[in-house]
């Protein structure tokens, strides 16, 4: 069982909670994927991108990955990047995805 925390969604807080989960031991970090977010968030792929480059053990991941909203290249591409960056031969990036989500945005949010 992967046992991990999720990240902040906004600041830059997400690499100091990634080092600080490092030294108490889960085995993850996840970040939510907001492609159209209500409030400002930064993007999960530089987010992850960046605790993978800032931590050695801990495992960065999507929570989940809104994958309809994306080209399936650039989904690929992206999950590539992040496996690179976090070092390919300890299969640190973790990803999960869904196949719901909307391409139209509505006021407030609902």
């Amino acid at each position: 069982m992967d046992v991990g925390i999720a990240l902040p969604g906004f600041g830059s807080d997400a690499v100091e909670y990634a080092r600080h989960a490092e030294g108490l031991g889960p085995e993850s970090v996840r970040r939510g994927d907001h492609l159209i977010p209500v409030s400002p968030f930064l993007d999960a792929t530089l987010v992850l991108a960046t605790v993978a480059a800032s931590t050695a053990r801990v495992k960065p991941g999507f929570g989940v990955m809104v994958l309809p909203l994306r080209p399936v290249a650039r989904a690929a591409e992206q999950v590539a990047t992040l496996q690179h960056l976090s070092g390919v031969a300890r299969g640190r990036p973790r990803v999960g995805g869904t196949s719901s989500g909307t391409t139209t945005a509505t006021p407030g949010g609902r």
